[in-house]
């Protein structure tokens, strides 16, 4: 089946290789932050599983209150020390740490630290939260603190099928599993697979799964990327893409603004009733309801076309335009012709056709007067 990566590493893609004949799983996410950016949660979320997410940041643990309904926020951190504790928060990043050595680490090379104080809970604690027999998967990323959060694991009645524990200092490559691993072990856990970041552990009991994480993540997985993910692989596709965003901003306020010009200018006004009745006259051909509709309706519209025909037909601008369209729709101008002699009496209304109209009735006094003095000449230079 195709589906979306949203994990920074293709955490997602190697666990639902393994689990994706389980129907509505479960899992536990601690240290989960954005509820997309970066998610291992997201693809299982969007195939009806559901989990706990424990994110001690306001930031991200607002964030998932809001984009998962139907699930479990904790927003507290992991520790085998009960109590509190103080959280080095990196706004807009995965660094926040309860760690001072590595906040200070991150402080020097350019981040902003704001510092809050959040309630500390065991991982067992954690574990009460859940309602099913089963849990999946359990992913802790803690920024350094692994060893502490395993070390809260004291309770085998709950026993997650497999494990994601990140394994490298932030943002390095230095390994730190050795740290904490034995603790995995004696669980009764094997370790499986190394993605560059994180090391996967399998239960004793599921150990079949282990062939799952043979192969690193390939073109027979069948995924896409979300371009959401902090990994430099759709850095160019979403650069591509703000400067898209860029022109169609640029030509949308363009076209809005040539389109405002045109309808401020003194032709576009002119012209609006001719526009109103051609806009009229073609709903009432496509929907093929001119004769349809009762006959108190009808008179009514008649009435009203015939009022409007008459404050065109006044206009010398905007009446040549207006006979040209009535020549499309004779039945209606048959309608309209007998309608305005019958209200007005005016004999040059009558004919509503361009063969019955002198040329003085479209021009300006002016221009009629130009036009006749151009017959005449033409006339008198024939007669010689």
């Amino acid at each position: 089946m195709s589906m979306v990566s949203y994990a920074q590493n293709f955490e997602d893609i190697m666990l639902w290789r393994a689990l994706k004949h389980i129907k509505h799983g479960f899992y536990i996410d601690v240290g989960a932050q954005d509820p997309l950016i970066d998610s291992v949660s997201k693809v299982f979320y969007e195939q009806g599983w559901r989990g706990v997410h424990v994110e001690p940041t306001q930031q991200y643990a607002d964030k998932l209150r809001k984009a998962r309904p139907g699930e479990t926020i904790m927003q507290v951190a992991v520790s085998n020390q009960p109590g509190s504790i103080v959280l080095y928060e990196f706004a807009d990043t995965g660094l926040s740490t309860a760690n001072r050595d590595i906040a200070l680490r991150h402080k020097t090379t350019g981040f902003v630290c704001t510092e809050a104080e959040v309630q500390l809970i065991t991982l067992d604690e954690v574990f009460n939260q859940v309602v099913t027999d089963e849990v999946h998967w359990l992913k802790i990323d803690v920024e350094g603190l692994e060893k502490s959060v395993l070390e809260s694991w004291t309770a085998d009645d709950i026993r997650p099928w497999i494990l994601v524990i990140e394994s490298t200092k932030p943002n390095t490559q230095e390994e730190s599993y050795q740290e904490w691993e034995f603790l995995v072990l004696q669980k009764g856990y094997q370790f499986a697979y190394f993605d560059g970041l994180n090391r996967f552990y399998i239960s004793n009991e599921h150990l079949e799964l282990g062939n799952f994480f043979k192969i690193a993540p390939n073109i027979f997985d069948g995924f896409a990327l979300s371009g959401y993910a902090s990994h430099p692989f759709t850095r160019h596709l979403n650069h591509q893409i703000v400067e898209l965003n860029a022109s169609l901003q640029q030509a949308e306020h363009t076209h809005r603004a040539q389109l405002d010009a045109m309808r401020a200018s003194t032709s576009w006004r002119i012209t609006r009733p001719i526009r109103l009745l051609k806009r009229f006259f073609e709903r009432l051909n496509s929907a093929k309801v001119e004769w349809r509709v009762g006959a108190e309706i009808r008179h009514r519209l008649i009435n009203f076309i015939c009022y409007l025909s008459k404050v065109v037909l006044d206009n010398r601008v905007l009446r040549y335009g207006f006979i040209r369209i009535l020549a499309k729709h004779p039945k209606l101008k048959s309608k309209i012709r007998n309608r305005l002699f019958a209200l007005t009496k005016r004999n040059d209304l009558i004919g509503l056709d361009l063969k019955h109209q002198s040329v003085n009735q479209f021009y300006s006094v002016k221009a009629a007067k130009i036009f006749s003095d151009l017959k005449k000449a033409t006339a008198k230079r024939g007669a010689e």
